[in-house]
């Protein structure tokens, strides 16, 4: 039995990143000559272009002006991000490589469903150390859409995998749970990120822990 465990990155995996958040405000002043400060947005579960998209819109960008800029913006927030976290320790959350680890000897196939652009994706995870632990995944570079995000990374893996008999998802949001139940997913909430496991449980989430490691059970026997 194949069974596939996709994983939100920020607040679930790894501590939020400053370097990230300033990365946007300088990509969108560069491509669009707009001063923005994302931090004012609400933005635990959101993806990248989201991001992106919300913090225009409040600023006055209609959508065809937005996305003329898109691909330059995405470029340009890697390209920040980058150079930016060089400076920054990207620290794993309690449980996480014990919990991976424990996962990968129990043949689980780990994988990612990040609103983080697959480029941003692969730097924290690889600065943090992690990085090899995960096969497949969907990015915020892939949809702008959380759901639709997962929707990839589950066609991808059976692309790569074959017969997925169970799929599980795990993230730190209300954001989170919602896209999970749109694709009719389980989902384990981490209460490692913003929101309580009472929030969490209250959003719909299957199972609320305190951390990773707290919800081996459910990940396992599931």
């Amino acid at each position: 039995m194949k069974k596939l465990v996709l994983f939100d990155i920020d607040g679930t995996l790894l501590t939020p990143s400053k370097s990230h958040k300033e990365s946007f405000n300088l990509a969108i002043m560069k491509v669009y000559g707009v001063r923005v400060d994302v931090s004012s947005l609400s933005l635990p579960g959101m993806t990248d272009r989201q991001i992106i998209f919300e913090a225009l819109r409040c600023a006055g960008k209609d959508d065809h002006t937005i996305l003329k800029g898109l691909k330059d913006c995405e470029y340009a927030l890697l390209e920040f991000f980058a150079k930016l976290s060089t400076f920054e320790k990207l620290k794993t959350l309690k449980g996480v490589r014990y919990s991976l680890e424990a996962l990968r000897r129990e043949g689980v196939i780990l994988g990612l469903a990040t609103g983080n652009l697959e480029g941003i994706a692969k730097i924290k995870l690889g600065r943090a150390k992690i990085g090899s632990f995960f096969r497949v995944g969907g990015f915020g570079s892939d949809h702008y859409d959380r759901a639709e995000i997962l929707r990839i990374a589950l066609e991808r893996a059976r692309n790569l995998f074959g017969r997925i008999n169970k799929a599980i998802v795990v993230g730190d949001t209300p954001r989170d749970v919602e896209s999970a139940k749109r694709v009719n997913l389980p989902i384990l909430g981490v209460a490692t990120g913003k929101y309580s496991t009472r929030e969490l449980l209250e959003a719909g989430a299957d199972c609320a822990v305190n951390n990773l490691k707290e919800g081996l059970p459910f990940l396992l026997d599931r």
